[in-house]
């Protein structure tokens, strides 16, 4: 839908440049414009304890540091939300958007905590739309 076409040697993960022909990142498509109000995202554990307990990989080293949740508004994506800090675990989070649209991803467009720069992320879950 937005004319990326790219082998996947390039990387199932976000890069972390933010460009509107990066094809990392998680997609998701609906059959019909949806607008995006709650979103949790699962990090990666390395231990049932740490998923418990909320610790995100490597001791709270692959906290989410700097995401974007994004739509295709039919010629370019826009951001809708943007998260920058520590998510200390799972980031958790309203959306405060009027957006709709049938495309979405959610980008991580820096280093994590940690300071690598790939997604890392384990589930998109959708609370609100």
């Amino acid at each position: 839908f937005d004319g990326t076409i790219v082998p996947w040697t390039h990387g199932y993960r976000s890069d972390g440049s933010d460009s509107d022909t990066d094809p990392g990142g998680m997609e998701i498509r609906f059959a019909s414009p949806t607008s995006i109000r709650g979103l949790h995202l699962h990090c990666i554990y390395d231990s049932s304890a740490n998923m418990h307990n909320n610790v995100c990989y490597s001791s709270g080293a692959y906290d989410f540091a700097s995401i974007k949740l994004k739509y295709w508004d039919g010629s370019a994506w826009q951001t809708a939300y943007t998260f920058s800090g520590d998510s200390n675990g799972d980031l958790v989070t309203n959306v405060s958007t009027t957006a709709y649209s049938k495309y979405w991803a959610i980008m991580n467009t820096g280093a994590h905590v940690g300071g690598n720069g790939h997604l890392h992320a384990s589930e998109f879950e959708i609370t609100s739309a």
